[in-house]
């Protein structure tokens, strides 16, 4: 008796090994993939004027101070040439930003005197390498990081690298009004490829599937996996 019920328990035994694998084949089902790249869009003002020197001259006043909403045409800075005043004027409406000279300052032309923006139109800012940027597309999905939820599509991406950071300055177009303020930074996901019947899985379950298949695609701690006899 105790030999029969050790013969029944090898058997099942044997039948547990031989289909855990077939199950495990069953498993792996194809699915779409997103390939992105993470990066950071800084929010930058949409519109922004800076009023330069034109004269040599002394600052005679400066009415506003940082923060102070102004109107167009208001009178930003009031200028002593010669034996006269000028009044450099806003050209927009907005509030202002920055000083760059103080009363009583001796100016030269084409010196910066004060920076206007308006914060109620943004632009979103995005700076990637130039191996990175190679491999956008504009009007590729941008997505907050870690969410499912579309942020906005790729506008304009330039065509020259900046000489002192070695990037590439990319513009997003945000699907609705960006309530961030200006200067805030928002974790992204830009996507480079969406591809089909890919195997997903973990990276950390790459090597387990390595000798069938192999990394088509990474995105954050996934893999698309496609057969190794694919010719994609």
């Amino acid at each position: 008796m105790k030999t029969q019920n050790f013969s029944h328990m090898m058997f099942l035994l044997m039948v547990v090994v031989s289909v855990t694998p077939a199950r495990a084949a069953d498993e792996l089902q194809t699915q779409e993939f997103s390939e992105k790249i993470p990066a950071f869009a800084v929010v930058k003002p949409g519109e922004m004027t800076t009023v330069l020197a034109i004269n040599h001259g002394m600052v005679s006043n400066l009415p506003f101070q940082i923060g102070d909403r102004v109107k167009m045409g208001d009178v930003l800075i009031s200028v002593i040439e010669r034996e006269t005043t000028r009044g450099y004027r806003t050209t927009i409406v907005g509030q202002v930003a920055k000083l760059h000279v103080t009363p009583g300052a001796a100016l030269t032309p084409g010196m910066p005197l004060v920076t206007v923006i308006n914060p109620e139109k943004k632009q979103i800012e995005i700076s990637l390498s130039p191996k990175e940027s190679q491999r956008l597309k504009v009007g590729a999905p941008i997505y907050f990081r870690g969410q499912g939820e579309q942020f906005g599509e790729l506008g304009k991406i330039s065509p020259l690298v900046d000489p002192d950071t070695g990037a590439v300055v990319s513009y997003a177009q945000p699907r609705r009004p960006v309530t961030q303020l200006i200067g805030d930074i928002i974790p992204i996901d830009i996507e480079v490829r969406h591809l089909k019947d890919c195997l997903v899985i973990p990276l950390s379950e790459v090597d387990q599937h390595i000798e069938q298949y192999r990394v088509e695609a990474t995105s954050g701690n996934s893999a698309c996996l496609i057969p190794k006899t694919s010719s994609r």
